[in-house]
């Protein structure tokens, strides 16, 4: 079984909490419409989303935490929301755990995946699209999706505790971890045992930005890694991520109503 984990932000950080919630139910309705019944959600949340979405394969979890303060506190109030959220999971013995951010989609296919599957360690999500919101087109990131987006990881149940690290690490600005604090590492592809995590073989997930709710991929981060500074950069950038129309197919693939 696999359990997708959401985290939830806490209301603090929200410069809407209603459109918030809304990304929040259209990320969770998304993962309700997986083609294998071998999945469960658990939302974490100190603050329940506007009109929760109810689903008996959906768990809300709340939690009590402090409210972080600048990059370096985000990352380990996400690790520590995470860490709540496996351990409430275990209770359902899953073989495998998706860490996904509240304002992303994924594949409807990943839980049959991993039920065909369950003995893999693990998968990365290094395919995998990104959607500017409201627009009609989405980019493929054909190689690198899990240095960009949280949701990338699909971890076995044994290992996900590697991902988690309690060492300094410095964010944007210099900014350092607190003493005790964590931070999960979604870019990381190897075990402590060696072995590299499997690719997996198709799109995973779609990486929504540029709608104002972006804790780290803020517009102007954003704008700077896709947008086009000048038509001779055309060709680079429509290979290293072709354009994609939003279509009924698509919006299918990822659990999206029309």
């Amino acid at each position: 079984m696999l359990i997708f984990v959401v985290t939830v932000k806490p209301a603090e950080l929200s410069d809407d909490w209603t459109r918030f919630s809304a990304m929040v139910r259209r990320t969770v309705a998304s993962l309700t419409r997986q083609t294998s019944p071998a999945y469960r959600v658990v939302v974490v949340h100190d603050t329940p989303p506007d009109d929760a979405l109810e689903h008996p394969n959906v768990d809300y979890l709340p939690v009590s935490l402090p409210i972080p303060h600048d990059w370096a506190t985000m990352e380990n109030d996400k690790a520590r929301r995470l860490l709540a959220g496996i351990d409430f999971a275990r209770r359902y013995r899953p073989t495998h755990v998706m860490a996904v951010d509240a304002d992303d989609v994924v594949s409807v296919r990943l839980a049959a995946f991993v039920a065909a599957n369950p003995d893999t360690p693990g998968w990365v999500c290094r395919q995998g699209y990104i959607w500017p919101s409201g627009r009609p087109v989405v980019l493929r990131e054909r190689r690198g999706f899990a240095e960009l987006c949280g949701s990338s990881l699909i971890l076995g149940e044994r290992i996900v505790g590697e991902f988690f690290r309690e060492e300094s690490v410095a964010f944007r600005g210099g900014l350092r971890l607190p003493p005790g604090s964590l931070w999960f590492d979604h870019q990381r592809t190897q075990l402590d045992s060696g072995e590299t995590l499997a690719s997996l073989p198709f799109p995973g997930a779609v990486y929504l930005v540029l709608h104002g709710e972006n804790i780290r991929a803020t517009g102007d981060l954003v704008r700077e890694r896709l947008v086009l500074r000048s038509i001779a950069g055309l060709p680079a950038k429509v290979l290293r991520r072709p354009p994609r129309l939003v279509t009924a197919r698509f919006r299918q693939e990822f659990g999206l109503q029309p």
